[in-house]
Parts: C-alpha cells; structure tokens; sequence
C-alpha cells in the first residue's frame, strides 16, 4: 500500500469522519513498526514481527486478523489481533499483550475516537469469526504509562472486565548504586555470594543460543511440571524480534563459561520487561538466579531504559509459586503498578452473529465507552 506513512504530529482535526480499515498485510512493515514505535502505546507484542512470530508457530494454530487505521492516506492506528479457533478466543497481539496503537502527536479529543473505532474494528473481526471472546492489554511501562496519562489511552471500557494484574516496576532512571540499595539485603548477600563463587552476567547472541536455551527451557519446564512450548516459538524471537533489537538475551555463566540461566528481555523504547527465562537446576543454588536478574537490569539501565518491568507478582498468595515468584521479583525493589487486561464477552452473542457483521449492541456503546476510557498506571 504504497500511500500509507505515519501520522503528522500536527493532526488533530475537528468533527469525525470514519477512517479506511486496512489489514496487516496491506500494510508495509516499515510503515508498520513506525507507528509502533513512536507511539506513546507502543510496546514488543504490538511489533508487526511479534504478529508474524505467533502466527508461525503452528501447534496454537493462530489465525491473522490484525489491522490498520488510515486517514486519507496517512496511518493513524494499528491493532494487533488474533484469533485462535481452537478455544475461540480472540487477542490484541497474540494472547492479549496489545491492544489499539495510535500515532504519536494525535490530539486527546481524536485519540479517543480512534481507539473507539479501532474497538469497533476488532469486535466486527472477532464476532465474524466466531469468537466468544476478545482480549486486550498493555505494558506498564510504555510511554503513556509511564507519563501516567490519565485521558489519554484505552483502560476499562463499558462491556469489557478488568482482568488488570499487578507488576513489579522498578525505576532505572537513577545511579547503579541507588538501584543497588533499592534490593533487599537478602538478594545483595545472595549476588555477592553468586560472584564470589566465580558465576559471570553476560549478554549474548539470540540466535547462536537458540539450541542452548531451547534445551535449557524444557529442561525447566518438565522439571516445573508445565508442558514445554514449541521451538518455532523462540526462532520466531531470535528471527524476527532479537534482530530489531527489541529482544535481549543475558546469559549467567559459570566460572568454566557454560551457560546455566537464560533471561530474555523484551525491550522497546523507555521499557523493559522480563519475559521469558530458563535455567538449569544448579542455577537455583549460590544465588546465580539473582545475580542474573541483577545483571539483567543493569543490562537494561546501560542501554537506557528507564523502567523495567519485572512481571507480573501476587501479594495476596500465601504460597506455592505465586508467592515464590513475588517474594523472588519484590526482593530487587521497585514498587507495583497496574498491569492492564480487559476482555469482552460474546457468548450470549454468538448465535446471532452473522459473517462481516458486529452485534449492534456492542457497536452502539462504543461512544460511551470511550467517554469513560481511562488510564492508570497506579496499583
């Protein structure tokens, strides 16, 4: 499509005028991961890479629904989406990691009629296909996010549940020695003792430890119990994401250079997130599991970030490996912030829907939605 670019920044116009839908795949890439990276919604799962990374991974069977917003001829907006027939669920980014992306420099007052129309967009596409469900969400460290924003992008809208969950949010924009004090004196003992014992925080390439990690990660997960995922989920990361930049691997090494841990970071603008990791059982001893996480945030910090986002926790688990996880990710400092997830519901509706058509209830309320859309970055 070759008349689509990205928003001007001085757009902003008065009364409304219904945009041009386009799909993903009439839209260039480049054009694509433009607005999604300097937009103040921008995050890895809305990257026109991650769309193509999940829909290649054969086994979850997921379908490309995924769109764009255009405005004359200039991109306003992309939504990323997904549906997955097997459970007929539909997600903003896959699993439900996205949700509307709208260009940077857009007025409050047309952001807000965007993000509806982007909604009405999805809820046409995930009804038409059948879905009884339709997901969406947000990082906490995003632009907006982190601006703390509160008109200015989608949280809970008329219709939709809040599923939001909390994450541990860790500021870096400060000295390595204030980011040091911020962690408990149990995981400082534990990062000296992991140095002492002679254990080393590397970053290293992707794609050249894609057999090591793989190997590493079903190691762990037959060891915890879970079902392993599918290889061409982490090529597609070494592929289409680590190769842009947006995905980091830092290994932990033992004093012989193996690699024990694995911790890959998702990175894009002032956020990072840790999103995936693996290790070898070993690794759960010295300490080496919090001098990797340490290494990796400073990892982080070097390359500029300023908030990084340590997953999701749970305060209110008494135990098991909700309350381990917490205890492990609060011990590095940081406080908690909302980590957004909405779903709408279409199961009273499903019967009715008929092909290329939305409910006209849902697209009824969508101006009283956005009326009442809201962001929060607060716990």
């Amino acid at each position: 499509m070759e008349r689509v670019r990205l928003a001007r920044t001085s757009r902003g116009r008065k009364g409304h005028v219904p945009l041009t839908v386009v799909s993903i795949s009439e839209i260039k890439p480049g054009d694509w991961d433009n607005l999604v990276r300097s937009s103040p919604d921008g995050w890895v799962f809305g990257l026109h890479g991650w769309q193509q990374l999940v829909t290649e991974v054969e086994p979850w069977g997921f379908q490309e629904l995924g769109f764009g917003l255009v405005d004359g001829n200039e991109l306003v907006a992309v939504m990323p989406l997904h549906f997955q027939p097997s459970s007929r669920v539909a997600a903003s980014g896959g699993w439900g990691g996205a949700g509307p992306i709208v260009a940077d420099g857009i007025a409050p007052e047309r952001y807000a009629s965007i993000v509806g129309e982007a909604l009405g967009e999805a809820i046409k596409r995930a009804t038409a296909n059948g879905a009884v469900r339709l997901g969406i969400a947000s990082s906490p460290v995003t632009r907006r996010a982190i601006s703390g924003d509160g008109e200015a992008g989608p949280y809970v809208a008329s219709g939709f549940v809040d599923r939001s969950l909390r994450s541990q949010i860790i500021a870096l924009d400060r000295s390595e020695q204030d980011i040091w004090m911020g962690l408990s004196k149990t995981a400082r003992n534990l990062v000296r003792g992991a140095e002492k014992a002679g254990y080393r925080v590397e970053q290293v390439e992707w794609e050249a430890n894609l057999d090591a990690y793989y190997d590493m990660h079903t190691e762990t997960y037959i060891r915890t119990g879970t079902t392993p995922h599918p290889r061409s989920y982490f090529e597609g990361i070494a592929k289409h994401i680590a190769s842009s930049g947006a995905a980091r691997l830092v290994a932990i090494l033992t004093p012989a250079g193996e690699p024990i841990a694995f911790h890959n970071m998702a990175v894009l603008g002032p956020g990072a997130f840790y999103h995936t990791g693996c290790s070898r059982e070993i690794a759960e001893s010295d300490g080496a599991g919090y001098l990797l996480m340490f290494g990796a945030i400073n990892a982080a910090r070097s390359a500029g970030v300023s908030r990084y986002d340590c997953g999701w926790i749970f305060p209110e688990a008494g135990e098991g490996k909700q309350k381990g996880l917490t205890l492990f990710k609060t011990r590095f400092g940081g406080e908690p912030r909302q980590s957004f997830r909405a779903e709408l519901s279409f199961a009273q509706h499903s019967s009715a829907v008929q092909p290329d058509s939305a409910p006209p209830s849902h697209i009824r309320r969508l101006g009283s939605w956005v009326a009442r859309l809201r962001w929060r970055t607060g716990p």
